[in-house]
Parts: structure tokens; C-alpha cells; sequence
């Protein structure tokens, strides 16, 4: 279960990883695709990263002896057809399944928002 995100537009997120989990993580889903560089050194040996977007761009760029060295995995997804989202729409609905909402923020206030500690804590 996922208990931390961490943005990948700030210049420390892998170090935030690696202090968050004591080591690394055994698994990177990632949309931005072009980051797998750094989303290698967020990982222990063993590790694998899942990549369903290239919302940061196309192209990769890494060490290729990171991949055995580190016993790592990469795999490209596209998290299902549009028939298995219809599908998991219909499951949500008949199931009733609702997020769980800890709190909302008017517009302006979004950055007060993201500031809070309360915005750290997992719901629950």
C-alpha cells in the first residue's frame, strides 16, 4: 500500500524517497516517463518501475548497468484498454465505492493548503 507521493518536479524528490522509506522503494509507478534515470535511484535492488505516461517527455536517458546491477525491471503499461475503464467504471458504481475526502480548499487558498501538515497525513 502507498503511503507517501512525492512530486517529481522537485530537484530532491529521490533523495525525499530515499530518506522517507529508509532505503528506496520496491516499486516506481510513474507517468512521466523521461525520469527513469532518477527513478532507478529511488529504488532497492530488487526493484521495478512501471511507466504508464511520458507526461515529462519521451525519451530516457540512463546507465544500462543500473538495470543488472541493481537486479532492477521496467515495464510499460497503458492501465487497460477503454473497454476495462467502462468496466471499472460500472464496478465503482455498482459497488458504490466513493474517495475518501479528508478536507477541501478554496482556489485561492491551494497553496495554504499544500503547506498544511494536514496535507502530509494520510487520511484515516
Amino acid at each position: 500500500m502507498a503511503r507517501s507521493g512525492f512530486l517529481y518536479t522537485d530537484p530532491n524528490w529521490v533523495e525525499q524517497v530515499v530518506q522517507a522509506t529508509g532505503g528506496g522503494v520496491d516499486v516506481v509507478i510513474s507517468g512521466t516517463g523521461a525520469n527513469v534515470a532518477e527513478a532507478l535511484g529511488c529504488l532497492e535492488p530488487g526493484g521495478r518501475i512501471a511507466v504508464f505516461g511520458s507526461s515529462a517527455g519521451r525519451t530516457a536517458t540512463f546507465e544500462v548497468p543500473s538495470l543488472y546491477f541493481g537486479l532492477f525491471a521496467i515495464s510499460g503499461t497503458t492501465l487497460g484498454s477503454p473497454t476495462d475503464f467502462g468496466q471499472m467504471l460500472q464496478f465503482v458504481e455498482k459497488h458504490q465505492i466513493r474517495p475518501v475526502i479528508d478536507s477541501t480548499w478554496a482556489d485561492q487558498s491551494r497553496i495554504q493548503a499544500e503547506a498544511s501538515p494536514e496535507a502530509r497525513k494520510p487520511p484515516g
